[in-house]
């Protein structure tokens, strides 16, 4: 399967609303009183949910797919009183008409009785399947086995990439150079098999006629691992990359994507923002703690979304605790 998290050290806190049926029932008349059929949980407020740190600059009203959660809205009436507040609009998967159908002639007795039935058998069935090993290799040709188990092996590379990389050979050539180009493999192999392969697709670009060669790809890694790059800035190099090809330390110069890093330059901006937003800071001293994302991205706009969000998550909170304590 493929897992989505959030790094909780760089993420930033925002309220989620979950918003579901009001109603159990389609047709809520049909218990008597209607307000028996209410769904009491066609509303679940989570007000310290972690988001990618990206989100800090989202505009108000814009949309956004949050991976196996769905689509989220960025609430505006919220913003406008500093705080980050994202509502459900659409579940990724509807299951209530489904479930009327299955069950509109049952009790919620016996709809618990067979849903408790139905979950053992899957965990049975799950239980069965965990003991059978799974052959993540699957599919390759003995020869390329024997490449990706010497990837793994010698490099450490996870077998995933190790799959794909030994599945299509302009990308372990790509590999093969950005390692003799000084790249720590396990990253490289990552990036090549994750992001390099989605932005290809996305380019309609043959990795063997790539414009650009691992040494390119080990470069970048350099300018993220070295702070001068965020890894999301990094992306839309490599976006370019792959279009155009050239240096990604001349990309990042040229559209002026370098990461800020300095702390006494961003403190500055941190002292700005907190003292311009007198009336926020005093919140989060009366205890909305959540209004430390918006802080956050209010840094985030004033640095033309190039600081270190890491490093300003930081700031912001010495800032807003040195006024709780002071």
């Amino acid at each position: 399967g493929t897992l989505h998290w959030v790094s909780a050290a760089e993420a930033i806190d925002v309220e989620v609303r979950l918003y579901d049926r009001l109603f159990e029932n389609e047709d809520p008349d049909t218990a008597g009183d209607y307000r028996d059929g209410l769904n009491t949980d066609s509303l679940r407020v989570i007000e310290r949910a972690k988001a990618e740190p990206g989100l800090a600059t989202a505009e108000p009203g814009s949309r956004w797919q949050f991976e196996r959660q769905g689509f989220f809205y960025l609430e505006p009436e919220s913003a406008l009183e500093g705080r980050t507040v994202f509502n459900r609009v659409v579940t990724l998967k509807d299951t209530w008409a489904k479930l009327v159908r299955q069950h509109l002639d049952l009790d919620w007795a016996e709809k618990q009785r067979q849903e408790t039935e139905r979950l053992e058998a899957v965990r049975s069935e799950l239980r069965q399947h965990a003991a059978v090993p799974v052959d993540p290799l699957a599919g390759l040709s003995d020869p390329q086995r024997e490449i990706a188990t010497s990837l793994s092996g010698a490099h450490g590379v996870s077998v995933e990439s190790a799959r794909v990389l030994a599945a299509q050979k302009p990308l372990r050539d790509l590999f093969d150079a950005g390692v003799s180009a000084g790249a720590a493999p396990r990253r490289l192999a990552n990036w090549i098999a994750n992001e390099l392969q989605r932005e290809l697709e996305a380019a309609g670009v043959d990795a063997a006629n790539a414009p650009f060669g691992g040494a390119a790809l080990a470069e970048l890694l350099a300018l993220v691992d070295g702070g001068k790059l965020s890894a999301t800035a990094a992306k839309t190099v490599l976006g370019e990359l792959v279009r155009e090809g050239g240096s990604p330390a001349a990309i990042v110069a040229a559209r002026g994507l370098a990461q800020v890093s300095d702390e006494a330059a961003l403190t500055e901006a941190v002292a700005r923002v907190v003292g311009r937003e007198a009336a926020n800071a005093a919140a989060y001293r009366d205890g909305r703690t959540g209004l430390l994302g918006w802080f956050v991205g209010q840094v985030m706009k004033e640095t033309g979304g190039r600081a270190n969000p890491q490093l300003v998550q930081r700031l912001v909170r010495e800032r807003l605790d040195d006024s709780v304590a002071g």
